[in-house]
């Protein structure tokens, strides 16, 4: 009996862990509204982000990341905010010298903290790099370093996704040439 008990507590223990949002509740001492998760709250630095699989960002695993910037904003249009996360990894730990960025966008569901979506945001030797991200008007707004192949010329561009419940499509993209994207 003594070991069910101890199961219990050690699995409740982990769900407890897993949830980003009930532990932001948690550390941010707001007792008033135990069963609501606010996106706003939640610690971005704990999420488990899906990393270190042959499909998504093989070799890196969760040490091998920071979250630079969160922004939040409605996207969906429902009147509450999501969040979008802009993340960098690194291969330093390993000596090497690769990096890169993404993005990723969540929102509270069911009282839980629920990933919608991915973008890949360029790494040292891509042809773009995002720079910085909001969420304005209903739409993603991304400003990011872009290469032409064909002669070298950079650009910086500014990018707005609309949200259509399944994924971001592209609905304006604006490029201003620049001397040093990457300065």
């Amino acid at each position: 009996m003594k070991k069910i008990i101890i199961r219990i507590c050690f699995l409740s223990t982990l769900a407890f862990l897993n949830n980003p949002g009930a532990m932001a509740q948690a550390k941010s001492g707001d007792k008033s509204k135990p069963d609501t998760v606010e996106i706003h709250k939640v610690n971005f630095n704990l999420v488990n982000y899906q990393v270190g699989s042959k499909v998504d960002l093989e070799g890196v695993s969760k040490k091998d990341l920071k979250v630079l910037s969160v922004k939040f904003g409605d996207l969906t249009g429902d009147g509450k905010d999501e969040a979008v996360v802009h993340v960098s990894w690194s291969f330093a730990r390993y000596g090497g010298s690769g990096y890169g960025y993404f993005v990723d966008l969540f929102t509270i569901k069911d009282n839980a903290l629920t990933f919608l979506i991915r973008l890949d945001g360029g790494g040292k030797s891509s042809e773009f790099q995002i720079k910085l991200l909001e969420i304005k008007d209903n739409h993603v707004v991304v400003k990011r370093c872009e290469i032409n192949n064909l002669d070298g010329e950079q650009f910086l561009a500014t990018i707005a996704y609309e949200w259509n419940g399944e994924r971001l499509i592209e609905i304006q993209r604006q490029r201003v040439k620049s001397e040093n994207c990457w300065g």
